[in-house]
């Protein structure tokens, strides 16, 4: 007989009013928890250290404005169109999550693990996501204004048509990653180094008096379509506004 499932306090969850085998019945506890735990910006203190586990969990346009999720496991959750503005996710396991139209203004992620997942559409606007893995992750035509970006890791992400303005990208790895049309205007780059093999557009927009940079160490892949090259240290000067 299967053991039924406990809240984080030991106690064992109560089983849904359909029976303790009704298919839905983990994910409605972890919804119970969740909004027992988080929905008002706040964990308890005797919760405060221990992880919510929410993987693959179905958040699709949940309010959780201010939610605290520190250190949770939200891998493969679907958390489109949610409200995650001013939330607080460092260390956060968002790896495979679906964000897609999220809001995540203001949100707090740094040292999260969010490898592959997508943030098509969404908006991060003076986010932090410093040391962030955002590797291979998707984030075509998301906003990312203002965001704190500071030693991310960003290699093979998708940032086509993004909204990078103003972001601060210093020490970010973003090898391989994709800005065809992005908008990085008055952004903060990294060093050239850590821009190889970065495919970027003539629509792309580079901070001034760094697009003659970026163009001097690329090469036109397809018409209109470049990749920068490899560097030799002595050329991998800053190329921040």
């Amino acid at each position: 007989m299967n053991k039924p499932e406990r809240d984080p306090s030991g106690a064992p969850c109560a089983p849904d009013s359909e029976g303790e085998d009704a298919p839905d019945s983990v994910v409605n506890v972890r919804m119970r928890e969740l909004t027992r735990l988080v929905l008002d910006g706040g964990v308890p203190r005797e919760y405060s250290k221990r992880p919510l586990r929410l993987s693959e969990a179905d958040l699709a346009g949940r309010q959780l404005v201010g939610a605290v999720l520190a250190d949770a496991d939200l891998s493969a959750a679907t958390l489109v169109g949610a409200n995650l503005s001013g939330a607080s996710l460092p260390g956060a396991d968002l790896g495979g999550a679906d964000l897609t139209r999220a809001d995540l203004t203001g949100a707090d992620l740094d040292r999260c693990c969010a490898h592959a997942a997508v943030f098509e559409d969404a908006v991060l606007r003076n986010a932090s996501a410093r040391r962030a893995d955002l590797v291979a992750s998707h984030g075509a035509r998301a906003d990312l204004s203002g965001a704190d970006l500071t030693g991310a890791h960003l290699e093979a992400a998708d940032l086509s048509h993004a909204r990078l303005r103003g972001a601060d990208l210093t020490g970010a790895d973003c090898r391989r990653a994709g800005f065809e049309g992005a908008d990085l205007t008055g952004a903060r780059l990294p060093t050239l180094s850590l821009l190889r093999g970065v495919v970027w557009t003539r629509e792309t927009l580079w901070p001034a008096g760094v697009a003659d940079k970026v163009l001097a160490v690329s090469q036109e892949a397809a018409r209109g379509r470049f990749r920068i090259l490899a560097l030799p240290p002595d050329r991998a000067a800053r190329v921040r506004q």
